[in-house]
């Protein structure tokens, strides 16, 4: 796994935003699994771009994308790391890739946004035969937080709704454990368990205009 960098069709601009590069933790060229590095395996990018496999592994797992569904990438790949004995990780931006490519899936802000729930119930089956699933369930549920919100985000107006309440169904099932660590850890956890959907719209739309003005005067 390397990094990489985006390269914007429109602008002919390229980039490395935060979320390709590799987590801190892990060393360059040093061989790790997943049970070597669960309270970061989560943060890694799940696009299969950055990544070579080996054939023979693929095949004796059985790995696919999954058909007629978007973002099987994040099944295809977490099946992949979750049962890889040896992961190399490279601190280098060896890929760009080419990203606003019209017609692509990862444009798609419809009901194709609703896939995600598919996946991740796909995914938990998964990582349900890790040995150590008890020690990591906590680290999942918070992913599954920051994957349902970045597609709610994402999603056109007159599906947010529907997806808000599938997403909340979600939430409320996380076991007490899960509860109480992400209440505790996860700001955006408490906002959409606690709060009404306006409320977490409105809260999101503040973050971003403080963004903004930071950028632009170098402060709040």
């Amino acid at each position: 796994i390397c990094e990489l960098k985006l390269f914007n069709s429109k602008s002919g601009l390229t980039s490395q935003p935060e979320w390709t590069k590799l987590p801190i933790r892990l060393k360059n060229n040093r061989v790790y699994n997943f049970i070597d590095i669960p309270d970061t395996f989560f943060q890694l990018n799940t696009g299969p771009v950055n990544k070579i496999y080996k054939t023979e592994f693929v095949k004796s797992i059985n790995a696919r994308f999954a058909e007629g569904i978007s973002f099987e990438d994040v099944l295809f790949v977490f099946n992949c790391l979750i049962k890889a004995s040896k992961i190399n990780f490279v601190r280098k931006s060896l890929y760009n890739y080419r990203n606003l490519r019209l017609g692509s899936d990862s444009s798609n802000k419809g009901r194709k946004q609703f896939d995600i729930f598919e996946v991740f119930k796909l995914l938990e089956e998964n990582i349900k035969e890790v040995e150590n699933y008890i020690e990591i369930k906590i680290l999942f549920d918070e992913f599954k937080v920051i994957k349902f919100l970045h597609h709610y985000n994402e999603i056109n107006k007159e599906n947010k709704l529907e997806f808000w309440e599938r997403m909340n169904s979600q939430f409320v099932l996380f076991d007490e454990v899960s509860k109480r660590y992400l209440l505790k850890n996860n700001n955006e956890y408490s906002n959409v368990l606690n709060k009404t959907q306006n409320f977490y719209e409105f809260n999101i739309l503040f973050s971003r205009i403080k963004y903004l003005i930071k950028n632009i005067f170098g402060k709040y």
